[in-house]
């Protein structure tokens, strides 16, 4: 990760240059596939960027998840892929976009705080918290950071395909639900100022690298989702992962090995 946020730092500090440092906040989005490091990544990325002077702030779209009751409401309308937390319409994008811009304006805001642990791993927001003063680069990571809608048309063509196993799981109807869902974060998308796409050399992976997630989670909390629910947690990505994976405009992309190594794409 040290050379991957070598990277990210060296952009930042470009764009920061370009854009005359001080007047506006650079707004970087890191995207990743669960399990990337994209996390790990923005935090380091931060830490470093604050000790050469440069204030900043890392979050996540995944502090933006619906609170449990919510994602027990939005279950309820009966698309398999809203049954737990994860696709386009189970965050609260309102917030993640004024949290944004408070933070754009160098106003003080609250970000949610979310445990992934909560209700057995379903997850649930346990809190707030306050981020005052003023910043040079805000990064926000995110699994599905830049994904854009392909329309029904699209994905009707690409499950006709031989494509992969776990977006056959669902029906068009599912997945075109999911697809206008995703209009709602445009917002976001539209106000990043920088974006880096930390992109797997093969889907698959992302199994193997939530597994490893949830069982470090565990180790740490004692609680967490058995081997057999990760994958049926993953699975639900998945669709989104073929559907959507070429359509992030990216700055700045790598190209991850199973074991992180990665290749520099431009």
């Amino acid at each position: 990760m040290f050379l991957l946020s070598f990277y990210l730092m060296d952009k930042i500090v470009e764009q920061l240059v370009k854009s005359r440092v001080g007047l506006k906040p650079l707004l970087v989005g890191v995207s990743g596939c669960q399990g990337s490091g994209k996390t790990t990544l923005t935090n380091r990325a931060a830490q470093d960027l604050n000790d050469q002077g440069i204030a900043t702030i890392a979050i996540s779209i995944d502090d933006f998840y619906l609170p449990h009751a919510d994602q027990v409401k939005l279950a309820a309308r009966g698309n398999p892929l809203w049954q737990k937390r994860g696709l386009f319409a189970s965050h609260d994008v309102e917030s993640m976009i004024k949290v944004l811009q408070d933070l754009k304006s160098g106003c003080d805001t609250v970000v949610p705080i979310y445990d992934k642990s909560q209700f057995n791993g379903q997850g649930d927001r346990v809190g707030l918290r306050r981020v005052t003063g003023k910043y040079q680069a805000i990064l926000i990571e995110g699994w599905c950071l830049g994904f854009h809608s392909i329309g029904k048309p699209a994905i009707e063509k690409a499950l006709e395909g031989p494509g992969f196993p776990a977006t056959k799981l669902y029906k068009l109807a599912d997945l075109a639900e999911i697809d206008d869902a995703m209009h709602a974060y445009e917002p976001v998308w539209s106000a990043l100022d920088l974006t880096v796409y930390l992109r797997p050399e093969q889907l698959d992976f992302v199994y193997s690298w939530r597994l490893q997630q949830e069982h470090d989670l565990r180790s740490k909390l004692g609680t967490g989702m058995s081997d057999d629910e990760v994958k049926q947690f993953v699975d639900q990505y998945m669709p989104a992962y073929e559907l959507y994976k070429d359509t992030v405009k990216f700055d700045l992309s790598f190209l991850l090995h199973f074991d992180r190594s990665f290749e520099r794409l431009n």
